[in-house]
């Protein structure tokens, strides 16, 4: 059955950079795999019931690729063999895709050491404020925060500096994070996780009121939520295994994206992208326009001012919008087994109740839609 279990290993990383970090990461996921096995056997479980426990305990990494916003087109996973010419191609195709394949390998090895701190392994010992980093922002444009098997939650800072605070249950230096200042940004990447068992931490990220750049914060195994209120150039959360939660944001572009969980605001401004795969989307108020998508889940939006297109698409769930009175739209909506209600019927063309198209509201006119495979769609009724 360990071999059943490589074979599956193998799986989930085709298509994936084949290089040394990952490799070395793929063995480590393979041996805790291997002990949560054993373990579950220990526990009295017939050797299907144990491999089955341990593959729905790990999830499907091909997940965090999409994540990882790939164009659609995995790397090449002989990329680490390839010769130079070859990974002159696969670097380019992957830039002209959109994505850096440092920074894939990079979360790749992340998740699966995520996995194996987080999933196999219980925590032991009491967390506690272990670590604390101050660093100025004067000058910054843009600041990137990333961890592991970390929740991560931002505030408002009481100084004109960016303050993370690190509570663990350790007191082990390599464990901290490091910051690296470049010409007008902060990247603050999370300290050693390969081959450590058993921690457990928080992440407190509290951020100058006056800061109106970038950020960017992304964990594998964790929430993130954001409180108060927020005014910045682009605001981007990802989790793949926990709740993504902000309050009031202002931003040109503000992207929110989990695999397993939630996505859920109160008040966006700006153009907005919200995806999940195992959850359900809210926005209770969002002036501006956007795209919101998942797999498993439903989608509920009100608008307080409609700016732009608005693309909304779910697999197992029903569509909802609250559209400001008046709003110009151009219509296409459609369902496969769910109906379609609207407060303007009367204005849309309808084939049987299942899809309907038109043109409704004032100018200008904005594109407006919607898809669901299993659930009804409502707009303003």
């Amino acid at each position: 059955m360990t071999e059943k279990l490589k074979a599956y290993l193998d799986g989930l990383f085709a298509g994936i950079p084949n290089t040394d970090e990952v490799r070395e990461a793929k063995d480590e996921l393979y041996d805790g795999m291997v002990e949560r096995y054993e373990d579950c056997l220990r526990e009295g479980l017939d050797e299907q019931a144990a491999y089955d426990a341990v593959v729905d305990s790990i999830g499907d990494i091909t997940e965090l690729i999409e994540e990882l916003d790939l164009g659609g087109e995995a790397p090449p996973k002989s990329y680490a063999s390839a010769g130079d010419e070859q990974r002159s191609r696969a670097r380019t195709a992957g830039q002209n895709a959109g994505f850096d394949l440092s920074d894939v390998v990079r979360k790749i090895t992340d998740y699966t050491s995520g996995l194996v701190s987080g999933f196999f392994n219980p925590p032991s010992g009491a967390m506690h404020l272990a670590n604390t980093l101050r660093l100025s922002v004067a000058g910054v444009e843009d600041i990137n925060i990333s961890y592991v098997s970390e929740a991560i939650m931002l505030n408002v800072s009481d100084t004109d500096e960016l303050v993370i605070k690190e509570y663990m249950n350790r007191d082990d230096p390599t464990l901290f994070a490091e910051a690296t200042l470049t010409a007008g940004g902060i990247a603050v990447r999370h300290g050693r996780r390969s081959g450590v068992f058993g921690l457990q931490s928080e992440i407190e990220v509290f951020l100058p009121a006056a800061y109106q750049g970038s950020l960017s914060m992304f964990t594998v195994s964790g929430g993130i939520v954001t409180r108060p209120a927020w005014a910045l150039k682009s605001l981007q959360l990802k989790t793949v295994s926990g709740e993504v939660n902000v309050g009031s944001v202002a931003a040109d572009m503000i992207t929110l994206g989990t695999t397993s969980g939630a996505v859920k605001a109160e008040r966006l401004a700006g153009e907005a992208s919200l995806r999940t795969i195992s959850g359900g989307i809210r926005v209770e108020s969002l002036a501006g326009c956007g795209s919101f998508s998942t797999t498993s889940g439903g989608i509920r939006v009100c608008f307080e001012a409609l700016t732009g297109p608005v693309k909304a698409s779910s697999i197992s769930g029903g569509i909802r919008l609250a559209l400001p009175e008046g709003a110009g739209i151009d219509l296409e909506a459609k369902t496969t087994s769910g109906r379609i209600h609207t407060a303007f019927d009367g204005e849309l063309t309808f084939e049987r109740h299942s899809r309907a198209r038109g043109r409704t509201g004032n100018a200008p006119y904005h594109t407006v839609r919607l898809s669901s495979t299993s659930g009804s769609i409502h707009i303003n009724d």
